[in-house]
């Protein structure tokens, strides 16, 4: 870590101002909720002061150590740098405020998300639909930004911050923005956090900081992905549906609609076509589907996480390979929905011409257990798609 110059502390006088000005907002909080949302709710008025207005002071440019970007820190600030962990996940510059203690400390995150796998559009989605707590949350809706010269993405969630385990306190309304910018690969994320009597105060330096940025990677609207966004509303669909049931489902594959762990790489068939291809099981299937089928998977293709489900989560094929072998080896590290769950893959999808009916693969591997491999049929019913029938194609008792 390190330290930049810390401002001058506050008087008493000033302190007890913005005390008194927080006792304000809390009781009249039933009147002001549709308000909680806007960064004009605390707006000051030209030339006027505010106790808690953190310091305007120049801004010390910062180059990421993976050299992804470069960025302006508020003098004062502390700044941390945390590199992605085994360069999977996102690196992570923190800056924290001076003087601003818990439940009142102002963080200002510059986040890297490096992998091919991993989209804005899912990181918008989990935050708007959380798997862990934010029952209190409230969300405004998805709102258009730009930053250097890119089409963003930006999302405040009014939040609450909570005592640590074990200790006494009141809980703190604080306010959190996201703002979402897109790279060549993967994307970046500048998210504050501060206490809601603090935010307006601070979000001047957050406006600046955001600015400040100036990306060193090769920047596109989106991360590059081949597959269509009509084949991700089929696997989407599939990946909600319920366990099926009844005697004609296949053996073991209930474990893939449950899936949780895919490979960032589709599934390309094993043999060539064959006259018996495929199962009678599935029922008669039109030939331009099989052909579409046949034809988007004669080779392997790259998957995102844009499979918008939660929990679900997207690796790359070395990531598994890895996890498989460190459990294999008994070396431990090893994921644990390697251990909680099967991995599985998914193929492109083949759909007929009138885009109501939908082909593809899909494989489940248990470690040291099992594989299996079925074809699956949708259909549209109704403008939704709707899991009707899987065959199975092999069996692997590992």
């Amino acid at each position: 870590m390190r330290r930049m110059q810390e401002n001058p502390s506050r008087p008493d006088r000033r302190q007890s101002q913005a005390k008194a000005a927080a006792g304000i907002v809390w009781r009249f909080w039933p009147h002001c909720v549709l308000m909680f949302f806007s960064w004009n709710v605390f707006a000051l008025e030209p030339g006027s002061s505010s106790p808690d207005k953190p310091a305007t002071g120049a801004l010390m440019s910062y180059a990421a150590k993976s050299g992804a970007y470069r960025v302006g820190i508020p003098e004062g600030w502390e700044a941390t740098w945390s590199p992605a962990p085994n360069g999977t996940d996102a690196s992570e510059l923190q800056l924290a405020a001076p003087d601003q203690a818990w439940p009142n400390h102002v963080v200002i995150s510059i986040l890297h998300y490096a992998s091919v796998h991993r989209t804005l559009q899912r990181y918008l989605f989990d935050i708007e639909n959380p798997t862990i707590g934010g029952r209190e949350d409230v969300r405004n809706p998805v709102s258009e930004a730009r930053v250097a010269g890119l089409e963003a993405k930006s999302l405040d969630v009014a939040t609450y911050r909570y005592p640590l385990l074990g200790t006494d306190g009141e809980k703190v309304a604080a306010l959190r923005r996201h703002v979402v910018v897109p790279a060549g690969t993967g994307f970046f994320v500048f998210r504050f956090d501060a206490p809601k009597q603090l935010a307006a105060a601070y979000r001047v330096t957050f406006e600046r900081v955001v600015a400040s940025f100036v990306p060193q990677v090769p920047a596109a609207t989106s991360a590059p992905d081949p597959i269509p966004d009509d084949e991700y509303e089929v696997l989407t669909a599939f990946f909600k549906s319920p366990p099926p049931k009844g005697s004609d489902v296949p053996e073991y594959f209930d474990a893939t609609v449950a899936g949780r762990y895919l490979v960032g790489r589709t599934l390309a068939p094993r043999q060539a076509r064959t006259a018996t291809w495929p199962s009678t099981a599935l029922g008669e299937l039109g030939a331009e589907l099989i052909e579409d089928y046949w034809e988007k998977n004669r080779k392997e293709w790259l998957l995102t996480d844009r499979i918008l489900v939660p929990h679900l989560r997207v690796v790359s094929s070395e990531e598994v390979n890895a996890q498989l072998s460190a459990g294999l080896k008994g070396s431990g590290g090893s994921d644990r929905r390697l251990h909680g769950g099967g991995i599985v893959y998914v193929s492109r999808i083949g759909f007929n011409r009138a885009k109501d009916a939908a082909l593809f693969g899909v494989a489940v591997n248990y470690p040291r257990a099992m594989g299996a491999r079925y074809l699956v049929l949708m259909q549209k019913q109704d403008g939704a798609w709707r899991l009707v029938r899987a065959a199975m194609e092999s069996l692997i008792i590992q």
